[in-house]
């Protein structure tokens, strides 16, 4: 049975809490984009994430007028779980799991992915994606690129929505969902890509940004624990996150901090299951 908490948004301020534990700080691997027409934040009028959720258990999940937000895939074999989160909305969306390459780049005209994860325990890496039903299909998934094609898929016209990171034939690959963005009058900022960093050289980035995070996530290269992600100006929104947090300290954080969750990506590490989180509040 999935193991669900459910959490009703308080407003309030909460300091944010970012750290690290590496000294060595590089800012060559940040790509700053003004692409975009700031959005005004409105937190859910209720909300829960889970996890532990098997394939068959996705759908039945979401309580009716809630709908996906996220998922994140880990494990492998018969221990295969998801995790994600929930918000009410409309209109309702899809899923699909297990997606090869070759049938991503067969998408299905009308649905517009909002949200992607990777099992890359699979002979060939399987992707998952919460689908929304959307003709104009702004949004669409592009696979299996290098650090140099990830970058410049990203131009005024384009932004990055959500990425996932992981190894294929031994090197490192991202996958993304690229939304083209119609020509913004009015007032633009900046968004940021950021990518192949430690957790002290993120947390650096942000703050000499003075950017928040949307997306975080964590990839293992070589030994080496690699953090990767995608951020906006943080302006007056609070904004903490986790590089590595236990289910239990998370439920907690969110009740203490009377936070809800943007982004959340599940691992399994020599501890067990670990979770990268971003939760924000606002006034």
């Amino acid at each position: 049975m999935a193991a669900i908490f459910l959490f009703l948004w308080i407003g309030g301020p909460v300091a944010p809490q970012e750290g690290g534990d590496n000294s060595r700080i590089a800012f060559s691997d940040a790509t700053r984009f003004a692409s975009f027409r700031p959005e005004k934040i409105t937190p859910p009028s209720g909300w829960f994430w889970s996890h532990d959720i098997q394939t068959s258990q996705i759908e039945t999940t979401a309580t009716p007028g809630y709908r996906i937000q996220r998922l994140s895939v880990y494990g492998a074999g018969r221990h295969r779980r998801f995790a994600g989160f929930f918000e009410p909305g409309m209109p309702a969306r899809r899923y699909a799991v297990d997606l090869t390459s070759d049938m991503i780049k067969k998408q299905n005209p009308g649905l517009n992915p909002v949200s992607l994860c990777v099992d890359a325990s699979l002979p060939e890496p399987g992707f998952s994606a919460v689908l929304e039903p959307d003709p104009t299909n702004e949004s669409v998934i592009q696979v299996d690129l290098n650090e140099k094609q990830l970058h410049a898929l990203v131009s005024e016209q384009r932004r990055i929505t959500d990425l996932v990171v992981y190894s294929k034939a031994g090197a490192r690959r991202y996958a993304v969902i690229v939304r083209t963005m119609k020509a913004i009058a009015g007032k633009q900022e900046p968004w940021f890509l950021f990518t192949n960093l430690s957790q002290a050289e993120l947390a650096m980035q942000l703050q000499r940004s003075k950017a928040r995070l949307l997306r975080l996530r964590r990839h293992t290269e070589k030994g080496e624990v690699r953090f990767h992600g995608i951020a906006v100006p943080a302006g007056k929104t609070k904004s903490t996150w986790y590089a590595s947090i236990d289910a239990d300290s998370l439920a907690e954080a969110l009740e203490r901090e009377n936070s809800y969750l943007i982004d959340l990506d599940a691992f399994n590490n020599g501890a067990g299951l670990r979770f990268t989180a971003v939760m924000i509040r606002s006034d």
